[in-house]
């Protein structure tokens, strides 16, 4: 007598024939070959990199000069009270077309407290600060100042676009005109030059004229990098959806 399980296997034996086999799964060497390239491509891609848009600083060791500076303070401190003062410095950028900006560096160090200050890139109208550049300000933090290169502020920048070719203004501000900061804009190291305005307690700007320029860079996305990762993603989530309906279509056929 059969058991149970056994007669059941005999009716499915039956239904299918005995002959009948499971069909076979077809693997194009294809479509693995493409799968795998687009997932080493977003787990392989290099990180974007950046390109120097304008620089005066120096190398290692002599980045700035430590010993030449612009004072940038409010009218309360007392290294310039009753007055403040601001800087701005005219520079080139490089390239052309819309540049995006990720890092600033500039050469600031703190005579006595507080160490506050505001970097800021405005447009340039007839050689003087005409308007900022949208999202282009960056309130910041000083360090004493020091011998060379310990007084290097970075600040990390998103949605600031700038044009190459065209000419700008770096400006180094106290927070308030009326705050009690006492910092120090270092000269550049290399020897460059060009139109340097100073701001007193807000008012209109002055030339200081052609001059050493202080010390600081600008920074930027590379034409040509890699795109990033986001990017990657969508394209590789398009071409496996393609491929996928062509499958499907070439299946129902």
């Amino acid at each position: 007598m059969k058991s149970p399980r056994s007669s059941l296997a005999a009716v499915v034996l039956q239904t299918r024939g005995c002959n009948s086999k499971a069909p076979k799964s077809k693997r194009d060497p294809l479509w693995l070959l493409i799968f795998a390239g687009l997932v080493l491509s977003l787990f392989n891609s290099p990180p974007a990199a950046s390109t120097i848009l304008f620089s005066d600083l120096g190398s290692a060791g002599n980045v700035y000069n430590d010993s030449s500076s612009q004072a940038v303070c409010g009218n309360t401190a007392l290294l310039c009270s009753p007055n403040s003062f601001a800087i701005a410095d005219a520079f080139t950028l490089s390239g052309s077309g819309s540049q995006a900006v990720t890092q600033i560096d500039v050469a600031v160090g703190n005579l006595f407290p507080s160490q506050t200050f505001e970097a800021s890139i405005w447009t340039d109208v007839n050689n003087a600060p005409g308007a900022m550049v949208p999202n282009a300000v960056w309130n910041l933090v000083s360090t004493t100042a020091t011998t060379c290169c310990s007084n290097l502020v970075t600040a990390a920048v998103t949605g600031v676009n700038l044009t190459g070719g065209a000419t700008y203004f770096m400006i180094i501000s106290p927070q308030s005109i009326a705050d009690d900061s006492s910092n120090e804009w270092f000269d550049n190291s290399v020897g460059a030059t060009g139109l340097a305005l100073m701001s007193q307690n807000g008012g209109p700007w002055s030339s200081i004229g052609t001059t050493t320029l202080q010390a600081f860079d600008v920074l930027g996305n590379a034409s040509g990098d890699s795109p990033e990762p986001g990017t990657l993603l969508l394209f590789g989530t398009g071409t496996l959806a393609m491929l996928l309906a062509a499958r499907l279509k070439q299946a129902i056929k």
